[in-house]
This record gives structure tokens, C-alpha cells and sequence, in this order.
């Protein structure tokens, strides 16, 4: 079973700079009755697919939680990208 949230814009329009974010979150219910097995937060900047992120969960049979993966950047913005993002 998958689930998402709804993805809700973050506009700002401070200058000397105007963006639009956009946070998405899906997960993943595969655990033990349900539980969460996966989340993926993906960052839409301007329209320009940015960062996604993942964290994972596996559980004992009982339910309780076996092991987690916290949040690992699978990036899709070039290296030359994120050093104009950085300078401003």
C-alpha cells in the first residue's frame, strides 16, 4: 500500500530573490499490519526536480522496530548547480 500527502507550494517573493518550493512526501506501508516501511521526500525548486530523500524502517515480527535508514540524498542537481545555489 502507498500513500502521499499532498504537495503544497512555499512561495516566497523576498528580493532580491523569487522561488517556489515544492515538498512531496510518499510512503510506503509495507512494515509489519501496515506500518511504514519507506518515506520519500522529493524538493521541486522553480519547477526544477532538486533533492529526494529517502528513510526506511524493517520491524521484528512482534512490530517493534528491527532497523532504520535515515534520510540519504539521492540527488539529481549537478555538482556546477549547487555552487551557483550556494553563492547566491
Amino acid at each position: 500500500m502507498d500513500g502521499a500527502l499532498p504537495a503544497e507550494p512555499l512561495r516566497t517573493h523576498c528580493q532580491p530573490v523569487s522561488f517556489e518550493a515544492v515538498i512531496a512526501e510518499t510512503y510506503k506501508y509495507g512494515g509489519v499490519a501496515g506500518r511504514v516501511s519507506q518515506r520519500d521526500l522529493a524538493i521541486t525548486l522553480n519547477g526544477n526536480t532538486g533533492e529526494t530523500f529517502t528513510q526506511s524502517w524493517t520491524y521484528t515480527d512482534l512490530g517493534d522496530v528491527a532497523s532504520v535508514t535515515w534520510a540519504s540524498c539521492r540527488s539529481t542537481i549537478s555538482t556546477a548547480t549547487r555552487r551557483r545555489a550556494s553563492r547566491g
